[in-house]
């Protein structure tokens, strides 16, 4: 699978469970999208989370958008919000 993953940019995730994208510049974008939320949420609020929370959400978040749920940046901060509390 590693090598098929190197060879031709398929997602080592979808390649071994068969959900999400099947492709690495979509995890990408997912992964910029939820990293510049977290950052905007932390310096707009001016709280930041800890790094035990911060993992637990960006994995949530993560998984969210690896099943093709698409998130406005509302929908994120509000989350954000309730996890931060």
């Amino acid at each position: 699978m590693i090598g098929i993953n190197k060879a031709f940019g398929i997602d080592i995730n979808w390649l071994a469970t068969g959900e999400g994208s099947s492709t690495i510049g979509d995890s990408k974008k997912s992964i910029m999208i939820i990293s510049s939320a977290i950052r905007n949420f932390e310096d707009t609020k001016g709280i930041l989370l800890e790094t035990h929370k911060e993992a637990k959400v960006f994995t949530y978040l993560f998984q969210q958008f690896s099943k093709g749920q698409q998130l406005t940046e509302q929908q994120i901060q509000d989350f954000l919000e309730t996890a931060a509390t």
